[in-house]
């Protein structure tokens, strides 16, 4: 009897260790907190991938935060390093992301944005909210209170542009119904004026013999001038779509 205790302790250790691990792989391939410099606590990071994933996920744009110990290049294109490496880890078909990358030992801060995220979310008004926000954290050395404060700030950004995005929308549905209506309302007042009907002559409006005509001619009185602009040369113009856009700066 002991022997079988034993043996089915042993076998919930092992199958509570399998779960661990796999839910260990499934958070270090979603993790969206890459502190290679050290800085953050565990419970930091814990409770950065939290609110990272949540609004990640909730609006299929990817929010990422990253320590880095020195840049050899600018802060930005590091940024976008750590962003491009971050899909490869990932199932987002629309690369749509922003990362914000630092670095305490030059004390410099790197922002890059991808996909729609550039496109349309994060604009440059947006991207100055950004900086405005995490640079009185990041000059204190509040590394934590920086990321923690930049990820309310993408949640709301973001919050902000899909609810806007409909208003254009509703405002199309509104005029079609308000036309729609309108259309009704007039066939029913033409059904209504049933006296009045379309005559080719006056004829019915006249005198019988009181109008005599001898003559008739066709008189112009206006005419029509087309003037046609001389064909211009063939010019074109195209913009690429997709692509990225950040800033860097110190603290």
């Amino acid at each position: 009897m002991m022997k079988r205790i034993i043996l089915l302790c042993l076998s919930l250790i092992l199958i509570f260790t399998a779960c661990l691990s796999v839910s260990a792989v499934s958070a270090q391939s979603t993790a969206r907190v890459y502190d290679d410099a050290g800085l953050l606590t565990d419970d930091e990071i814990f409770a950065l991938e939290a609110k990272l994933g949540k609004t990640s996920e909730e609006y299929g744009c990817e929010v990422i935060v990253a320590t880095a110990y020195n840049f050899h290049k600018d802060a930005m294109y590091h940024a976008e390093d750590k962003l491009n490496e971050h899909f490869a880890l990932t199932t987002n078909s629309e690369k749509s992301g922003i990362c914000l990358l630092v670095s305490m030992t030059e004390r410099k801060h790197g922002i890059y944005t991808l996909g729609k995220a550039s496109e349309k979310i994060f604009k440059d008004s947006a991207l100055d909210e950004l900086e405005e926000t995490i640079k009185p954290y990041l000059s204190s050395g509040e590394i934590y209170n920086a990321f923690d404060a930049f990820s309310d700030k993408c949640d709301e950004t973001i919050e902000y542009y899909n609810t806007i995005k409909f208003k254009p929308m509703w405002i199309v549905i509104s005029l079609g119904i308000g036309i729609v209506i309108a259309f009704i309302v007039v066939l029913i007042m033409k059904s209504q004026l049933k006296s009045v009907r379309y005559q080719p002559a006056a004829n019915n409006y006249l005198k019988a013999g009181s109008l005599n005509i001898t003559e008739s001619r066709d008189i112009s009185l206006y005419s029509t001038v087309i003037r046609t602009e001389k064909p211009k040369a063939n010019t074109s113009s195209s913009s690429g779509g997709g692509g990225g856009s950040g800033r860097s700066g110190s603290f």
